[in-house]
């Protein structure tokens, strides 16, 4: 792959015993998902659904308007889904919630490919985590538009590996009209195709190289440009464009990522803060770096979006109810911050990313913090690249972590078909 190799290191099963815990592992976590495709059945809409699956049906019926009041978004999602319900004469919420799950079946081959580039290995281990990965499981059931948004993105970053630009591109053009703010991961796929034509050794560019990898990219980039001066907006004109500003900077994503991988990575934190403690001795300056990010956790995480307070009628949401305990009880806010940062130090000393795969780090907080509502969903994307790009640790730990979000995707997605808890 241009700029991301095969790292040494990475432990893998080889024995007979870790194959068959590997491929068990798979094989439950496939049994869950097909639960899940049968649990949800006869469950009528819930939350966001109630904007896109009307709107869905809309569109069979031919109504093409190309907004939703109730929506900022474009409706590629939408006509996607409108088209394959036509295609088989379909039109009801099961059938779209098929047709969500197909999309989530695309993000799977997508990770599957780029982890095979990342890592020469065959891996079922990760596969089965990617199943039933908490933050991505109870959407993939769901009619919502941030699995076929991942599928996109995670698919461009898996043909920008083989240096197929062009069709990276392409399923860029469509990801940007799921959700428009994807624009800003071309910065990734464009930065990464650069890699290998830049020289740093040497001081040196191989500028007809780098303009044959990167022009690709300028054509999504142009497209969205256009359709921002031709709608005066990057969302759509009506009261959803308030909610979402076009330029508008907040630290609330990024911090409430750290927090979720503290939370779903808890054994990886565990053992990369022995390390992290181990450097810290040998340069106690460093010290100051979990300091400074503690302090800029607590001024600087924010919940301030009119969606995230659970006053407007967003009870059901499990992150509404931790940001309203958030403001109200400061010992809660030093625990948040204390998870925020053994996150940052745990996870940072045990997974790095592999070679020039470093820049997600800035595009991802680029796309986090452009983000003003504080949601789950919006950690997604950074999240699956990243666990498609890092490294392992112990067959153990991943095995555990595979149980653990199991279980975890499991509760969570009963208490939304019983309608009592949403993520």
């Amino acid at each position: 792959m241009p700029g991301i190799e095969p790292v040494d290191g990475i432990p893998h099963a080889g024995g007979r015993s870790d194959r068959y815990w590997n491929l068990s592992l798979l094989l439950l976590a496939c049994c869950v998902s097909v639960w899940a495709a049968w649990r949800i059945q006869g469950v009528g809409l819930t939350t966001d659904e109630f904007v896109h699956f009307p709107r869905i049906v809309r569109l069979l019926h031919g109504d093409f308007a190309l907004w939703d009041q109730y929506s900022a978004m474009l409706p590629g999602y939408h006509a996607l889904v409108a088209a394959a319900l036509s295609f088989v004469g379909a039109d009801s919420l099961n059938a779209a919630r098929l047709i969500s799950l197909l999309f989530g079946l695309a993000a799977v081959a997508a990770f599957c490919s780029v982890r095979t580039h990342t890592d020469a290995h065959r891996h079922p281990l990760l596969v089965a985590q990617f199943l039933v990965f908490p933050l991505a499981f109870p959407f993939v059931f769901l009619v919502y538009t941030d699995i076929a948004s991942l599928a996109f993105v995670t698919g461009a970053f898996a043909f920008a590996t083989v240096r197929r630009h062009w069709l990276a591109a392409t399923l860029m053009i469509l990801a940007i009209a799921v959700r428009q703010n994807n624009v800003l991961w071309l910065a990734l796929l464009a930065l990464q195709s650069l890699g290998p034509h830049v020289h740093w050794s040497e001081k040196r560019i191989d500028a007809a190289a780098a303009a044959s990898v990167s022009a690709p990219y300028l054509f999504p980039a142009t497209a969205f440009v256009a359709f921002w001066l031709w709608n005066g907006s990057i969302s759509a004109p009506n009261p959803q464009a308030a909610l979402n500003p076009d330029i508008s900077l907040h630290l609330g994503n990024p911090f409430f990522l750290l927090f979720v991988a503290g939370i779903l990575f808890p054994l990886h934190v565990l053992v990369g803060l022995r390390d992290a403690f181990d450097r810290f001795r040998q340069r106690p300056w460093l010290w100051s770096i979990p300091l400074l990010l503690f302090a800029g956790c607590w001024w600087g995480f924010n919940a301030d979006h009119p969606l995230n307070a659970p006053a407007t009628g967003y009870e059901l949401f499990l992150r509404a109810r931790l940001f309203s305990a958030l403001n109200a009880d400061p010992w809660l806010r030093i625990l948040f911050g204390t998870v925020v940062v053994a996150a940052a130090c745990g996870l940072a000393s045990m997974s790095r990313l592999v070679n020039s795969a470093w820049v997600l780090y800035p595009t991802s907080l680029l796309y986090l913090t452009t983000l003003w509502m504080i949601d789950v969903r919006y950690l997604l994307i950074p999240a699956t690249l990243w666990l498609a790009t890092r490294r392992l640790s112990t067959p153990r730990i991943e095995r555990a972590t595979c149980i653990y979000w199991i279980i975890l995707s499991c509760a969570l997605f009963e208490s939304i078909a019983e309608g009592k808890l949403f993520p």
